[in-house]
């Protein structure tokens, strides 16, 4: 059979799909995802819990997975998101917050039907390297015009404690 005489007949189906604006059109996307670190940053080292939950939208979620906890822990909403820097924020020891170097740049992507920014993030704790995922909406409330939706923090390695591989 003859593959033109098959496309022939086969029927064109296109999709409606209704385009909708893109909420971050005067956004700069990369100065956010930096501010929001910095700004979060500065909150968890002086222990400012308020000031740490305020970054987050109502519905905002951080899972945790041992940098901060030492634990695998997840936190919904400014309240436990406050509850979780009273606990861990001094003991962390996290600094040096930033744009992970080496990954896909922050974009603006859709996840679960909400279009976010996207950025991959690293920085050092008390206990060794960590990185993570964080995922900015619009808030017009908000001084940058975002806030976090979600929050993923992740301890990659203990320092000095590395992985026995080969000869060591």
């Amino acid at each position: 059979m003859n593959k033109l005489r098959y496309f022939a007949w086969k029927p064109l189906v296109v999709e409606k799909k209704m385009v909708m604006p893109d909420p971050f059109v005067k956004i700069d996307v990369k100065n956010s995802v930096t501010n929001w670190l910095i700004n979060f940053e500065e909150a968890i080292n002086q222990n400012n819990a308020d000031a740490a939950s305020l970054l987050f939208v109502e519905d905002g979620h951080w899972r945790d997975l041992l940098a901060f906890t030492w634990h695998i822990r997840t936190v919904n909403g400014p309240s436990e998101i406050k509850d979780m820097v009273k606990e861990t924020a001094v003991n962390s020891g996290a600094k040096s917050l930033k744009i992970a170097q080496h990954r896909t740049p922050p974009r603006v992507v859709d996840r679960g039907d909400t279009v976010c920014i996207e950025a991959f993030i690293e920085f050092k704790t008390k206990t060794g390297p960590a990185s993570g995922i964080l995922r900015l909406v619009p808030d017009s409330g908000s001084p940058d015009g975002v806030k976090a939706w979600v929050l993923l923090t992740s301890l990659e390695e203990i320092s000095d404690h590395e992985e026995a591989i080969g000869e060591h």
